[in-house]
């Protein structure tokens, strides 16, 4: 669901926690950009490249029968 609808997630990087924000619509597979928090862009330079996050939706394989009926009717609406 929030892969459709879109949604904040806290995510570790180098520097700690992160607040990002998650498209609405995003696919399996696609990356985000964190700019400026990746790796440093050389040796001793304080400049840094961007954070590439890749996006890894999993489905559930084990729902409850209420779960499922739940799914039905909002593929129904």
């Amino acid at each position: 669901i929030d892969a459709c609808i879109g949604c904040g997630l806290k995510v570790d990087t180098f520097d700690g926690k992160k607040n990002i924000k998650v498209p609405a619509g995003i696919q399996d597979g696609k990356s985000l950009k964190i700019p400026g928090l990746g790796f440093p862009r050389k040796t001793g330079s304080t400049s840094r490249g961007d954070l590439m996050l890749r996006v890894r939706i999993i489905v559930p394989k084990n729902l409850t029968e209420s779960q499922v009926e739940k799914l039905k009717e909002f593929k129904n609406v």
